[in-house]
């Protein structure tokens, strides 16, 4: 896989995560919380970096970065932590944020965070393996 699959690849993954989070806010009038809204500035955050910068290093960290969000909002929407002030400020200043602990919506029987979390695992190791694969590629170049 080229750098531009490689990218084109991450980039139509978190299109789609993008995607389906606005439809389902505005075609089914899914609140939003706050880590909701910082989940998506790092979905958007990727596309950006994988458009311009290419480095697979800052892309492994981005995607790190939001498991780490996506597994915050999982422990809170299940009871395991309670909630932080990052989900009490209000980023938009127009109306209030519902709870991130709130599960208003569910597949079967599972919140967004949970699928949220899960696409970001798979996207991780995704990229780890292929930057791996590319680093061996390069080891076995330069024995022969």
């Amino acid at each position: 896989m080229n750098k531009n699959t490689f990218a084109s690849f991450i980039q139509f993954i978190a299109s789609g995560v993008l995607l389906s989070s606005f439809s389902l806010e505005f075609f089914f009038n899914v609140a939003v919380c706050n880590l909701c809204l910082i989940q998506r500035a790092l979905w958007v955050f990727l596309i950006l970096i994988t458009t311009f910068i290419k480095n697979k290093g800052i892309i492994l960290l981005i995607i790190l970065a939001a498991i780490l969000v996506s597994a915050y909002h999982v422990l809170l929407q299940y009871g395991i932590v309670h909630e932080s002030q990052v989900c009490a400020i209000n980023f938009d200043f127009t109306n209030t944020r519902p709870s991130c602990e709130l599960k208003d919506f569910e597949i079967f029987h599972l919140p967004l965070s949970v699928y949220n979390f899960l696409i970001n695992i798979v996207l991780f190791m995704f990229v780890a393996k292929y930057m791996n694969r590319k680093k061996e590629v390069s080891v076995e170049a330069n024995h022969d």
